[in-house]
């Protein structure tokens, strides 16, 4: 399937493994979609919907999910473009539409849009119909659907990544990416960076407004508009959205949510791996990782992150290729949900990896509750060729020249 999640380079595998594992029923209602995905003309985007709702496990509650489309940018106002109790398909998408549902305990469908339009969406909404036994069907829906990003010759957009997991104290970057034609070579005039809830509600606020702005700065305008935060609090977590004027255009991103892990509250979950690997130059390892979830009925979406010599180091993992450190793009994947997959080992790979997972929970009636928790590191020995022959002769072990795990 020929599409791009954030600009990043995602295979189709990793949605799905964002959304699998949700479990029975939960509390509350809440409903997950991707915020933004780059697509192109011609082309073809998969798009996965979950939910959480208090009768999600009863017999007698049917659940179905309608899509439609919405030219603002939220869901709504919704115009129905598929639904399933009637077979209708909208003449505009019709032949171009596929459905494909996981398993019931999972509540997740995703819809695959072919032959994609410029027409299309550009907000494509998820609707989740409720049927009881003797009682009219009702529907719920969040206000906030998954935005098509069409790239091309002439387009122009900004994009910006989903999540950051950070640490207190710490100083981060959060990206704001042009991407236009290098022959438009459209200036950017202006940037404005906001925080809140999210970015499409009303309720964010201007940054330049908050005392905090002397640990808050633009890296380099107009090189460089991502912006800087530095010395890192807890409270500091929340949505971060940048608007980016140009000459006669104004664009903005569905933004980054900053995820800050609080020491000082009981964790939500726990985050578990081995204090020690060992592997051989050239050979591939993968290094496990683990979490346990008490709260899987309200879980909406987990995503895992890698980092290298330091909890505060750089990412040896990271779903958006342009967050990993140089020297391990193109070298690193993940193996199942959360292992790491350490391809063509270096000596210089001798250190220690740390395995961040952020868990999105629904924590009420569509509130949504991002928490991150860490493991403790694993540290990763490599040993040369003539080490592994000394050790295996010392111990007197045939040799194996097979990828160490």
């Amino acid at each position: 399937m020929d599409w791009i999640n954030r600009g990043s380079g995602l295979r189709f595998i990793l949605v799905l493994l964002l959304f699998q594992g949700i479990q029975c029923t939960s509390d509350h209602f809440c409903i997950h979609q991707l915020q933004t995905l780059i697509v192109t003309e011609g082309g073809s985007v998969t798009i996965p919907c979950s939910y959480t709702h208090p009768d999600s496990g009863s017999e007698d509650v049917e659940f179905r999910i309608h899509w439609g489309e919405s030219n603002d940018i939220t869901c709504n106002n919704v115009r129905e473009v598929y639904k399933p109790n009637v077979a209708f398909i909208d003449d505009k998408y019709k032949g171009r539409i596929s459905i494909e549902r996981n398993c019931k305990e999972n509540r997740t469908e995703l819809i695959t849009i072919d032959g994609l339009k410029k027409t299309d969406g550009p907000v494509i909404c998820c609707q989740v119909i409720v049927s009881r036994k003797d009682s009219k069907p009702y529907t719920l829906n969040d206000a906030h659907g998954t935005h098509l990003l069409f790239s091309g010759k002439n387009e122009v957009w900004v994009d910006q990544i989903d999540v950051i997991p950070a640490l207190p104290g710490e100083t981060i970057i959060i990206p704001c990416y042009v991407h236009q034609n290098a022959a438009n070579n459209i200036s950017v005039q202006q940037v404005t960076w906001k925080r809140g809830n999210s970015c499409s509600s009303s309720d964010y606020e201007d940054i330049n407004t908050f005392s905090m702005i002397e640990r808050f700065s633009v890296a380099n305008f107009p090189v460089d508009i991502s912006l800087s935060l530095e010395n890192l609090h807890v409270n500091d977590s929340s949505h971060y959205c940048c608007k980016v004027r140009f000459i006669d255009v104004e664009l903005r991103s569905p933004g980054t949510e900053l995820v800050i892990k609080d020491y000082n509250s009981l964790p939500w979950f726990n985050v578990i791996q081995l204090q020690n690997s060992i592997t051989q130059i050239g050979a591939s390892v993968i290094i496990k990782c683990t979490f346990t979830n008490s709260r899987e009925r309200d879980l909406l979406y987990s995503r895992v992150y890698w980092k290298v010599g330091s909890l505060w180091g750089p990412y040896a993992y990271h779903p958006s290729d342009e967050m990993v450190d140089p020297r391990y793009r193109g070298r690193t994947e993940l193996n199942g949900k959360t292992d790491l997959n350490i391809l063509d080992i270096q000596k210089e790979d001798a250190t220690s990896y740390y395995c961040f997972v952020v868990l999105t929970f629904c924590d009420d009636y569509l509130k949504y509750k991002s928490v991150t928790d860490h493991g403790q590191g694993t540290r990763l020995t490599v040993k040369g060729f003539s080490d592994i022959i000394a050790f295996q002769v010392q111990t007197n072990k045939p040799l194996d020249f097979s990828p160490t795990h």
